[in-house]
């Protein structure tokens, strides 16, 4: 515990167990005035007093004696490596981007300007075309009830020499004037191709606007008017019930 001298304010750092459970009286080694001081707040009732007073006493300097708080060494050897391990994701990013820049002009083709801006050609894409008008489509019209439903099936073909994903598709459907009445997004089946290799779509669409008679299927984010409409087949309404059947 600290006690303070009430003539001239010298501390002394004290064991409580000196001054006991009902305090003693003490005398300040630097002016000699004596007092009677308390035991502290939390000293046990029960604790056994100690006689021996200190003989030698030793003033507390001015100011706070508690110890300066100790600041953290950085760990200069971490930060090294932590930078070093950033510098090389960045490295790694951008090499990746330069070299699969096909494949990224593919996806964002706003990107080739850049790339031309900076002095690197753009090589030709992988290519993906979609078979809409050939005999692999099979467009239909059919009624379930009081639904009619159209139904679109084809293929998506990669004709590139190397491994591609497979993008989502949109289908649109025209009126006779070739204007847009509605669209919808689906994608084929497997969603990688091979070179050569070829994956499947099917996609239907329920109670479609009535005036619609032509489709377009095109990758999502090709402007439809750039491919021609293939038709829709009339709607196929339910057989009627056999003659004696209800």
């Amino acid at each position: 515990m600290i006690l303070t001298c009430p003539a001239c304010s010298t501390r002394y750092m004290v064991d409580p167990a000196a001054i006991g459970t009902s305090g003693r009286t003490v005398r300040c080694a630097k002016c000699h005035h004596t007092w009677h001081q308390a035991p502290a707040e939390d000293m046990p009732q029960n604790y056994e007093e100690v006689d021996p007073f200190p003989e030698v006493a030793r003033p507390i300097p001015p100011g706070s004696n508690l110890p300066a708080p100790i600041e953290p060494r950085r760990r200069r050897g971490g930060q090294i490596l932590g930078w070093a391990a950033f510098g090389l994701a960045v490295a790694a990013l951008g090499a990746a981007v330069v070299v699969e820049r096909a494949r990224v002009v593919t996806y964002l083709p706003a990107a080739a300007p850049l790339y031309q801006a900076v002095g690197l050609d753009v090589p030709a894409a992988p290519r993906l075309t979609v078979e809409v008008l050939g005999d692999t489509v099979k467009p239909s019209r059919r009624r379930e009830g009081d639904d009619d439903i159209i139904a679109i099936s084809g293929e998506v073909v990669n004709t590139g020499d190397r491994r591609q994903a497979v993008p989502p598709l949109r289908a649109a459907l025209l009126n006779p004037a070739g204007e847009e009445l509605q669209h919808w997004i689906f994608t084929a089946t497997p969603s990688e191709l091979e070179p050569g290799q070829t994956a499947q779509f099917d996609t239907e669409l329920r109670n479609p606007p009535p005036d619609a008679v032509n489709f377009v299927v095109a990758f999502a984010g090709v402007d439809p008017d750039e491919l021609p409409p293939g038709p829709i087949n009339s709607p196929v309404h339910d057989a009627p019930a056999e003659p004696g059947k209800p």
